[in-house]
């Protein structure tokens, strides 16, 4: 009879003495947590030493219209996509209004100077349909910036 309750009694020792031992981990918990990955290197993107962003636009038959820093400009589309880099100032608000020609989905993305995107979205337009959204575009720029220049385009 004391042979077929040994075992269990030794487990119930075992386990009432993990649970009433409050050793401390031999790792701290803070070591045990993901690094982060913070970028020693900021890329920024410019046009004779000027930042841009660019707003890019991809439908069937639209038009978007934009305004920022007092200029304003619209690009039509038709049948694929259209690239536009906007010369900004730090923190620059863009105001878009985009129109659509026929029933589609259409795509308008941000990029700020940084080469982040700002903004990505994909939605459903009927013919007629208008939409008006803001972006704002700022940058980064330190000492460890690389500079990206792009040369004008003929």
């Amino acid at each position: 009879m004391k042979n077929r309750y040994f075992p269990i009694l030794i487990l119930l020792i075992l386990a009432l003495y993990s649970c009433g031992n409050n050793r401390k981990p031999k790792i701290p918990i803070a070591k045990l947590k993901a690094p982060i990955d913070i970028p020693d290197k900021y890329y920024l993107h410019t046009i004779k030493g000027i930042p841009y962003g660019i707003i890019r636009v991809e439908c069937k038959d639209c038009e978007l219209k934009y305004s920022f820093n007092h200029n304003s400009d619209h690009i039509p589309v038709k049948n694929g996509d259209e690239d536009r880099a906007v010369i900004i100032k730090h923190n620059t608000l863009i105001k878009t209004t985009l129109y659509s020609h026929e029933n589609q989905m259409i795509r308008i993305v941000a990029f700020d100077p940084n080469g982040n995107i700002v903004s990505n979205v994909l939605d459903t337009f009927k013919k007629g349909d208008q939409r008006k959204s803001n972006y704002l575009l700022k940058y980064t720029r330190s000492a460890k910036t690389i500079i990206v220049e792009r040369p004008l385009s003929k």
